[in-house]
């Protein structure tokens, strides 16, 4: 048996690339992600800031309109207050609950009752009587509108329309008014005797009558559809503008304040300032004839001397101009002139030495050279020559004392014909010797 300790080492060896490709990716999604959120975190920036802009620009606009409402009640408000005297309150109390009852808001209320009162005070009425007449007339123009679907505003204006005489305007709304049914109501009510035209209050009272009269079946429509969605909806807006006025009438004083401060502050300063400048334009309106005359003198003499002054020395730049022109354009004339001359003259000795046939051709100056022997060059299949036409061509060039060598070539195609005359052409000696030896081209 043996004896002694043994150790027995494992190694245990992981295969960690794939490990750290998995790591790797994981990285790489969390940097993807990352990049992703710091893009929506800038886009929501950026639309957070926008928002913000927005909500701004509203928040100065509501305040604005909210001013404005709340300064057109207190306008309508103090007119109220004028118009029904002690009465005033019982017209506020009224319009407040106006936006559920009628759909109006409490400014429109208040507008509309006073305008249905300066129609009641022509009647001769006046205290409850007034308040009476004037807000049944409110509420009745908002049944008609819910009723025939039109607007509080416009039945408003109908029923007026109607108070002064004008019966067209109420017509749409089912009433119907003339002189007999006016004078019917008065009447009935034992305010007329049936005799003679009826007086403004007369007309007043009678139409009051017929209208209620006729419009029996609108009365109270609005009350009864306030559920629908058409008067949910001008209670809504009608309740809006109310909050509106509500949020004014806290910014209004202190606007009142800033107005206050510009026109009791700012503008005099201004003012103040304006007045700095006065003894200048005093100055000015005082001398406003030496200013004139100053004008004029620089009109009438100035600037005809100037004129005349700029114009002839422009005038003499151009026929000094044109004079050197001139000059330049003679001497360009004379050298030409000259040149040409010579030019002639050179001429004419090359063409004296080309006259002589056994030197060869030296071309002109500004033209091609004149050939004293032409060389008329026939290409035949057959190798063969028209001798007629030789005879022909040099008969011809002897009357014209020009001697013609006939250059016979002896070739079965075009391009060896044009290789064979551009030999001879390039050999100068044989120009006028008419046997060309050691070629197949003759000379006749």
């Amino acid at each position: 048996m043996a004896t002694g300790n043994r150790t027995l080492k494992l190694s245990i060896l992981a295969d960690v690339d794939d490990l750290k490709k998995k790591l790797n990716e994981a990285n790489g999604d969390v940097e993807v992600a990352a990049t992703g959120m710091e893009k929506f975190g800038n886009k929501a920036a950026a639309a957070f800031k926008l928002a913000a802009v927005a909500a701004a620009g509203m928040a100065v606009k509501i305040g604005v309109d909210a001013v404005k409402a709340a300064s057109d009640l207190a306008e309508e408000v103090s007119k109220s207050q004028v118009i029904f005297g002690d009465g005033a309150d019982e017209i506020e109390a009224f319009a407040s609950k106006a936006a559920k009852a009628f759909g109006q808001t409490k400014q429109q209320a208040i507008q509309a009752s006073s305008s249905f009162a300066v129609f009641g005070k022509a009647a001769g009425l006046a205290g409850n009587d007034l308040v009476k007449f004037s807000t049944d007339f409110t509420g009745l123009a908002s049944d008609l509108a819910s009723f025939n679907n039109t607007s509080p505003e416009d039945a408003i204006q109908a029923i007026g329309a109607a108070l002064r005489g004008e019966a067209e305007p109420l017509r749409r709304y089912g009433v119907l008014l003339n002189d007999a049914t006016l004078k019917q109501a008065a009447l009935e009510l034992g305010i007329y005797d049936g005799n003679g035209a009826l007086t403004a209050q007369q007309k007043v009272l009678a139409a009051q009558k017929v209208i209620y009269e006729q419009t029996t079946d609108a009365q109270g429509d609005f009350a009864r559809t306030s559920d629908g969605l058409a008067n949910k909806q001008r209670i809504l807006t009608a309740e809006f503008e109310n909050i509106k006025a509500k949020i004014g009438e806290v910014l209004l004083p202190m606007v009142l304040k800033f107005v206050t401060f510009i026109t009791d502050s700012v503008l005099p300063n201004l003012t103040k300032f304006a007045e700095f400048f006065k003894p200048i334009t005093q100055a000015i309106m005082d001398n406003k004839e030496v200013f004139q005359a100053f004008a004029d003198f620089i009109t009438t003499y100035v600037v005809p001397v100037l004129s005349f002054a700029l114009g002839n020395a422009l005038k003499s730049v151009g026929v000094i101009a044109g004079g050197v022109i001139d000059i330049v354009g003679g001497v360009i004339r004379a050298v030409e002139s000259a040149v040409s001359g010579a030019i002639s003259a050179i001429n004419a000795v090359i063409r004296a030495y080309n006259a002589i046939p056994i030197l060869p051709n030296i071309p002109t100056i500004g033209g091609s050279a004149s050939v004293a022997t032409a060389a008329t060059s026939t290409a035949t299949a057959s190798t063969a020559t028209s001798s007629a036409t030789a005879a022909q061509q040099a008969s011809a060039a002897s009357r014209a004392g020009t001697t013609v060598n006939n250059i016979t070539v002896r070739a079965v195609d075009a391009e060896g014909a044009s290789r064979a005359v551009a030999k001879v052409l390039s050999q100068s000696s044989a120009r006028s010797i008419p046997a060309l030896a050691g070629t197949s081209v003759r000379g006749n």
